[in-house]
């Protein structure tokens, strides 16, 4: 995973993955200033970043297929000239507002200060050198997401090698996954945090709550919710197991309240003082909801959007009575989650052909079908625990994401859902992917288990000739 992850970091362009240049101006106003990026007058990007981004060919290059980055040795010779007279002040005299605001701004800054640590080793050389450190720092946190995936299947299923190969490859070798860890994206950090809830949350549903494995578990949700602010989806489900967890400790003692209270303050605490500090500095602690708080929509914008047409048309096909949503795809559960989740790379743009996510779609809902049926097959009261801690983070995530949607469609009448937002749920696919495994007979299972692991690598290669077909050829 390493090495794939690496091939990622250095293969892509700089500044070709989602939303990258933002990432990196907001890291980069964090290491050089220790400030955050606000709306005041001022370069939303330093000097620097925004000579490399013109030589590099990145503004133009982004979401257009016929333009390529720059690599003539020319451009690279007179950009060093250019970035050599720059002064040390250069690095650091973005994060305002005077070409827009950093669309990054809200964002906490726990993966900026991530980030900060490769910036700094890599502090003697030149942006490209800063930028490409951070890209295969971040890829580390596609390493702990996919150990966290590993111990998951293991505290499901128990420590079955295999099973638990099979579903952590899938997570960390899935083409999406990969690309965004290896970019300098939040996306990265939310993913680990995730896969390490659900690891620990199982745990303590499994085992029981203890003092370690509660505050473990608060405090690692409280890092999902410094990361970004879909982070918050993980808030209800670790309250469900927590609750559940000191519900099982009965008869209540002073020791039961006491665990109880430590995992619930590992979380809020860390969360509260981020508020705090958002509010003393006047700035908002997560991204506003378009729509709200602005008054009335103004004449002449989008049509106003039923809440139930907009749910319903995403995932069936419209009632003839319904009103139509204009701004969603035809088939946007398919279009977005599918082919978004499983490989939209560059800004986006660069796709398999159809028929491969008409592919991974049937994989995806044979591998959710299978881990109902193993649900079905053992039906194990304590499995009902489990079901509900999983089924809250996912509905609290996707009902996070479609309100969002909603208020931007009625607001803007554009779209904002992209399937990298669901990558947080990886780890359950995998854990999915694990369980399937077993309704195989035990003589085919090696089979079955080498041709998922074999699957997703073929599809790991062809991403990665997509991607150098798209930038070199």
């Amino acid at each position: 995973m390493a090495l794939v992850g690496a091939a990622w970091a250095l293969l892509v362009p700089p500044g070709q993955a989602p939303d990258e240049p933002a990432h990196i101006g907001y890291a980069q106003v964090l290491a050089e200033d220790f400030r955050l990026p606000d709306e005041k007058a001022g370069p939303t990007f330093s000097r620097e970043q925004d000579l490399a981004a013109v030589y590099a060919n990145v503004n133009q290059t982004a979401q257009v297929p016929l333009t390529k980055p720059e690599w003539s040795e020319l451009a690279y010779r007179d950009w060093q000239r250019l970035d050599a007279k720059l002064p040390a002040s250069a690095r650091g005299e973005g994060g305002h507002a005077d070409s827009g605001a950093n669309p990054a701004r809200s964002n906490p800054p726990l993966y900026y200060l991530w980030e900060s640590i490769p910036y700094w080793a890599a502090s003697g050389g030149d942006f490209f050198d800063r930028l490409y450190a951070m890209r295969l720092w971040s890829v580390v946190l596609l390493l702990v997401s996919t150990a966290a995936t590993w111990l998951l299947i293991g505290e499901l299923a128990g420590p079955r090698r295999p099973l638990q190969l099979a579903g952590a490859a899938l997570v960390g070798l899935e083409p999406m996954a990969v690309f965004v860890s290896a970019s300098v994206n939040p996306d990265a950090s939310l993913i680990a945090c995730f896969a390490l809830t659900f690891w620990l949350g199982a745990r303590v549903l499994q085992r029981g709550l203890t003092l370690r494995d509660g505050v473990a578990l608060g405090a690692v949700a409280a890092l999902a919710v410094l990361t970004k602010g879909t982070g918050y989806a993980l808030v209800p489900a670790v309250g469900l197991v927590l609750a559940l967890g000191a519900w099982r400790l009965r008869p209540w003692r002073r020791s039961t309240v006491a665990v109880a209270a430590a995992s619930g303050l590992a979380l809020a605490v860390p969360v509260a003082v981020w508020l705090g500090i958002a509010r003393a500095l006047d700035r908002a602690a997560v991204n506003k909801v378009p729509g709200t708080g602005g008054g009335a929509a103004a004449v002449g914008g989008p049509p106003p959007v039923n809440l139930f047409d907009y749910l319903w048309q995403f995932y069936l096909p419209k009632l003839p009575f319904q009103g139509n949503v204009a701004a969603i795809p035809k088939l946007p559960a398919f279009d977005i989650w599918i082919k978004g989740g499983w490989g939209a790379f560059g800004w986006l743009e660069v796709r398999f052909p159809n028929a491969v996510y008409v592919v991974l779609g049937l994989v995806t809902v044979v591998l959710l079908a299978g881990a109902v049926a193993v649900l079905m097959r053992r039906r194990r009261r304590d499995d009902l625990a489990l079901v509900a801690f999983f089924a809250v983070a996912a509905l609290s995530l996707l009902a996070g994401l479609h309100w969002i949607e909603y208020k931007t469609i009625g607001s803007e009448g554009v779209i904002f859902n992209q399937g990298r937002y669901l990558l947080p749920l990886l780890p359950l696919l995998g854990a999915s992917a694990a369980a399937t495994l077993t309704l195989v007979p035990v003589g085919w299972r090696p089979r079955a288990t080498g041709v998922l692991i074999g699957g997703v690598c073929v599809l790991q290669f062809f991403a990665l000739a997509l991607v150098v077909g798209r930038f070199y050829a």
